[in-house]
């Protein structure tokens, strides 16, 4: 997911419910997201694997090596914005607070800065592997979608296996166990559009792993995903999201086409109120509306309607935390 818009915090409830303005504009992502805190360690990383996941998403994995990158690694502009500094970085930078650690790290849900060598405007993309893969096996996955932003033309057209970027964690679009431990006993409802599934991935994964979804199986709490996209091939993870349906019987996947397609043949139509309900009221143990805590990334009209269908059917707007871009 491309990330260049102006994240901003709205009050009536939960700090991580949040709104992602994205402009399609040539602007770089560092100066939409100058608001938006950020850890502190920038370091290197390598790209080890890329593959074409749909016609118009590439996902990247990359080796991360803690290594700090001090120094802009980000090819000059001639027009340099009167926000960032001579190193392609911004001149003041949000930190969150007490963050110590020098080595990289995020939370499900966050993006990175993506520091590209020859590419002068900074890119913003979300994480779709788990925290745990990043502590494991040092490495973290990227799904970025063509577009004209200049670091998803590289990552599309110029970058190979063995080039080095830099990276850095941020954002308030978050999945956090540790802050929220209610979260590991309650129903669970992630909505997404298109490429927006690729911040819900990092959630979704902390949610399923065995011990956690041992966990919620015991509890009978539920976790749903809504998916939809304009054709059957723009279902990003669709593999991926059909094995964890079939490995856990807690997790139930639909999956709907917002367009015609002739080689589709399950579920059609938006999510909307009717879809939503249904969802709802399929029957869990102690799974009620109101108890549900929804977490929605994806187009804004998608966002802005399931947000307004989720608290006409009980969902406390406090439970329901977004992202939206356009």
């Amino acid at each position: 997911m491309w990330l260049t818009g102006k994240l901003k915090r709205i009050g009536l409830g939960s700090p991580l419910r949040s709104v992602f303005r994205v402009s399609q504009r040539n602007t770089s992502h560092l100066i939409y997201t100058r608001d938006v805190p950020r850890y502190k360690p920038k370091v290197f990383a390598e790209i080890v694997s890329m593959h074409q996941e749909t016609p118009t998403v590439k996902t990247v994995w990359l080796k991360v090596s803690n290594v700090q990158d001090n120094e802009s690694i980000v090819a000059p502009s001639s027009r340099p914005h009167p926000l960032l500094n001579a190193a392609g970085d911004l001149q003041t930078i949000k930190y969150f607070a007490n963050d110590t650690s020098s080595q990289f790290h995020f939370l499900p849900g966050q993006w990175v800065d993506l520091f590209v060598p020859s590419v002068p405007v900074v890119g913003g993309f979300s994480i779709c592997s788990s925290i745990h893969t990043l502590q494991e096996k040092g490495l973290l996955q990227l799904a970025i979608k063509s577009s004209q932003n200049p670091s998803a033309k590289w990552i599309h057209n110029t970058a190979q296996i063995g080039d080095r970027v830099s990276i850095r964690a941020g954002g308030e679009f978050v999945y956090d166990e540790s802050k929220e431990p209610e979260l590991t006993s309650q129903p669970l409802l992630f909505v997404a559009g298109g490429v927006g599934i690729s911040p819900l991935m990092g959630m979704i994964s902390e949610v399923l792993r065995p011990e956690n979804a041992k966990r919620r199986a015991k509890l009978s709490v539920p976790t749903t995903l809504v998916y939809s996209a304009k054709k059957h091939q723009d279902f990003v993870f669709s593999a991926e999201l059909h094995r964890l349906a079939k490995e856990n019987a807690n997790f139930r996947l639909i999956m709907t086409l917002t367009g015609h397609d002739t080689e589709w043949t399950g579920m059609e139509g938006r999510v909307d109120h009717s879809l939503l309900k249904q969802t709802l009221a399929i029957p869990h143990s102690g799974s009620v509306a109101s108890q549900t805590v929804a977490f929605v990334c994806g187009p804004a009209g998608l966002v802005s309607s399931t947000r307004t269908e989720l608290e006409r059917l009980g969902v406390p707007r406090t439970n329901v935390r977004y992202e939206k871009w356009s």
